[in-house]
């Protein structure tokens, strides 16, 4: 990624958002050794919610084509 041209680092970043199912073992193993509050969990749980939910609308603007071509330096 480090270098490489035509590498879209934004879209690397934001497809590595949802990790969803992560959190959720984390959680759940936190949770069944009694190393997380329950506050603790219901914030994992949520976030593990939102960044599941957000992630495909970040993405497509991401992905999004320009509506107008760009024009460089010098072109007419």
């Amino acid at each position: 990624v480090f270098g490489q041209s035509g590498i879209n680092r934004l879209a690397i970043g934001v497809g590595m958002i949802p990790r969803g199912e992560v959190g959720l073992v984390f959680a759940g193993v936190g949770s069944a050794s009694g190393a997380l509050s329950e506050a603790t969990e219901a914030a994992i749980i949520m976030m593990v919610i939102l960044t599941t939910f957000i992630a495909p609308p970040l993405l497509r603007l991401v992905f999004q084509e320009p509506s107008e071509p760009v024009e460089t330096a010098g072109e007419s």
